[in-house]
């Protein structure tokens, strides 16, 4: 599960968890280009309503975050489990 905004552009105040998801997005892109014999896909969902993110964060007040039972369903559908 990557990120779409940590892997793609800088985060305020979350460097380490940027850095860990930049990381994830090169490992599984060069793994990708290796021809590995099974499919390895990124997940990146944007900002989720959880705990992680604090109630006065920048993308709740803009209305950019996901409820977390949406974001499941989108990753199971998108590994076409339902």
């Amino acid at each position: 599960i990557g990120s779409d905004i940590a892997e793609n552009k800088p985060d305020p105040n979350a460097a380490m968890y940027c850095a860990a998801k930049h990381a994830l997005k090169g490992l599984t892109g060069s793994v990708m280009l290796e021809n590995p014999p099974f499919q390895i896909t990124l997940y990146s969902p944007g900002y989720m309503n959880t705990n992680m993110l604090p109630k006065n964060a920048w993308p709740r007040a803009n209305g950019q975050v996901s409820e977390p039972s949406h974001v499941a369903e989108d990753l199971l559908k998108h590994v076409q489990l339902i």
